[in-house]
């Protein structure tokens, strides 16, 4: 297994994970209803306290904001938005891997705080 200085860094870096799909799916359906009645998740991530989904028909990013989390942001990105992605693979001192997505949406421009 890891030493030293590699089990530190993947406890510092290993802040991502994988979520059921399936849990996630009936609780945005049930409890929280930010799915659309045809809308299935596929693939969920957490990190740290926000989560990522990847479902049928868009991906959407949730950020839990705030000391005790009771402001949370949706971000819905369909894919028909996704112009192109990059992706960058963990290292060995650099356990975090990325996906960039690039879109033609400009709703950053127009956000209203």
């Amino acid at each position: 297994g890891p030493e030293g200085f590699e089990r530190l860094f993947q406890w510092l870096g290993n802040d991502q994970r994988e979520l059921d799909p399936e849990e996630l799916d009936v609780e945005f359906h049930t409890n929280t209803k930010i799915l659309l009645d045809d809308e299935k998740t596929l693939m969920a991530f957490k990190a740290g306290r926000d989560v990522t989904l990847f479902t049928n028909i868009r991906i959407m990013m949730i950020d839990v904001q705030g000391l005790v989390g009771r402001k949370i942001e949706y971000t819905s990105l369909p894919y028909t938005s996704v112009h192109a992605y990059s992706v960058e693979s963990a290292g060995v001192w650099d356990r975090d891997s990325e996906l960039n997505l690039y879109t033609r949406n400009r709703w950053h421009l127009a956000k209203i705080d």
